[in-house]
């Protein structure tokens, strides 16, 4: 259990690192596979955890949330995810 705001910030950055790592391994190709019908493809999962960072920071700095507007394909959708890490882990620190 996470007992303290430091380990939770570790924990989250760890798993986004493993995340991050997970996503950088997807074909671009194969990019708009969603497991099931109706189910997000992973831009679309992508996009929906930049979205949660986003609004992550936004709440910490006692901001609205806002949803971002869809990538126009996976490779923006990674860069986008990339480019809030840095933001969420100074926010969590």
């Amino acid at each position: 259990m996470l007992n303290t705001a430091a380990e939770y910030a570790r924990a989250f950055m760890m798993h986004q690192g493993a995340l991050l790592e997970l996503l950088e391994k997807i074909p671009a190709d194969q990019a708009e596979f969603a497991p099931w019908e109706g189910g997000r493809t992973f831009t679309q999962l992508t996009d929906h955890l930049a979205s949660t960072s986003n609004g992550l920071v936004a709440t910490i700095a006692g901001q609205k949330p806002e949803r971002l507007a869809p990538s126009p394909d996976f490779p923006a959708a990674l860069e986008r995810i990339k480019t809030l890490t840095p933001p969420v882990q100074q926010a969590l620190a």
